[in-house]
């Protein structure tokens, strides 16, 4: 808004153009999972999603779009804010499209991922675990 100047400035937001279509909320609204939740639930409506898993299919630009993006300040991932948000889901089956920055650097993110990808695919000895290929874990989501 520097380019502009004040004057400029202050015409733009006089005339709507700079005036978000969003309700101001109160100091620490969002901090509440109730109003996430809320805000994800309409949201979810909107884009036409049918189920809260397919949540995982909308890259996060598009929640940002939507006025989303205090999700991401609350948590370090948008995956991160759904397994807060909807905790009687089972997101251990539903893979992230994006995980954040050096999110596998962190031995018990992978360990995490590991010990879920051996529940879905059923497998109990290290011989089993020899027969998963790289391809199978990617599929699964194991690749940033």
């Amino acid at each position: 808004f520097m380019l502009l100047g004040l004057g400029s400035t202050r015409r733009l937001f006089s005339t709507g153009v700079l005036q978000s279509n969003r309700p101001k909320r109160p100091r620490n609204y969002w901090k509440h999972k109730e109003h996430q939740r809320e805000f994800l639930e309409g949201l979810r409506g909107e884009l036409g999603l049918k189920s809260v898993n397919e949540w995982a299919t909308v890259p996060t630009k598009t929640i940002v779009q939507h006025g989303g993006s205090f999700l991401l300040k609350h948590y370090p991932s948008f995956h991160g804010a759904l397994q807060e948000i909807y905790p009687e889901e089972n997101w251990s089956s539903v893979t992230p499209r994006k995980y954040p920055r050096n999110y596998w650097r962190s031995e018990d993110n992978v360990k995490k991922f590991l010990e879920d990808l051996g529940v879905k695919l059923s497998l109990t000895s290290e011989a089993e675990w020899n027969q998963v290929s790289t391809r199978i874990i990617k599929d699964n989501g194991g690749a940033g």
